[in-house]
């Protein structure tokens, strides 16, 4: 797994990030990346996931393990998630995965 359970308050044994993993090269033209959680148990009623790339909150709070982003720009990135209750609590963040978008290479035609 990408990114092991960095902190939880008992609610969660695992809350990680499954994809992508820590250092991983990502190529996509169009700055797309599939990202996606392991959580157990699973999410709770009530309880959403809130996501932050490079260090910044995403729009809107999830309350499924995948999302595909895209639109990002090249080079290193970093993503994490928390968890939080219905009063908006922490109960559970990922550790931060590192991971590198690149452009794809484009063969010459023969």
């Amino acid at each position: 797994m990408g990114g092991g359970t960095a902190t939880t308050d008992g609610t969660y044994e695992t809350f990680a990030i499954a994809e992508p993993e820590n250092n991983q090269t990502i190529r996509s033209n169009e700055g797309t990346v599939e990202i996606s959680f392991f959580i157990q148990p699973p999410l709770l009623e009530g309880h959403k996931i809130l996501f932050y790339l490079n260090g910044q909150k995403m729009a809107g709070e999830m309350t499924y393990t995948r999302v595909s982003m895209s639109g990002l720009q090249c080079g290193i990135n970093t993503i994490h998630a928390v968890v939080v209750d219905e009063k908006g609590k922490t109960r559970a963040t990922t550790k931060a995965v590192l991971f590198h978008l690149r452009k794809e290479a484009i063969k010459p035609l023969p």
